[in-house]
């Protein structure tokens, strides 16, 4: 059994007040069209179809390791084809940003190797841009860029 099950199998067993309909699980199961949900990517600010399938794939695997945590009183945010993103679609945008501009962030070699320095200002951060978590995103960069280039 797999961590997760395991972990919650004493709450289902145990709830009084919240129960799992299964039968309804698999009548939804049997009724969903995936075709009527749009993927999160085509709601992004941004067009993909400028990308190959290596630099989609790099592309997800950088906002994957470094889109998180957004909270603060004054929101981080960038400017991308004259519009003001925050949040998600602000990384995917300075992703791209730092991308279409000459960076080889979707290089993982340049992942493993990027500064402080170019990656505050690939976020372009500053006194009233800032972002949690800089260093973390950072590291997690550096990691990701070497764990490709290791396998």
């Amino acid at each position: 059994m797999n961590k997760v099950l395991s972990s919650t199998k004493l709450v289902i067993e145990k709830s009084k007040h919240v129960k799992i309909n299964k039968d309804k699980i698999e009548e939804f199961s049997k009724n969903f069209h995936h075709g009527d949900v749009n993927h999160w990517l085509s709601e992004a600010p941004l067009d993909f179809s400028k990308l190959n399938e290596e630099e989609i794939l790099n592309f997800l695997l950088v906002y994957s390791t470094i889109g998180f945590c957004y909270w603060g009183a004054q929101p981080w945010s960038i400017k991308y084809n004259e519009k003001t993103h925050q949040g998600s679609f602000g990384m995917i945008s300075a992703i791209m940003k730092a991308h279409e501009n000459g960076t080889k962030i979707l290089d993982p070699k340049y992942r493993s190797q990027i500064h402080q320095k170019e990656f505050f200002k690939m976020l372009e951060l500053g006194q009233n841009n800032k972002i949690h978590l800089f260093g973390e995103r950072l590291k997690f960069l550096n990691e990701s860029g070497q764990v490709i280039i290791d396998r």
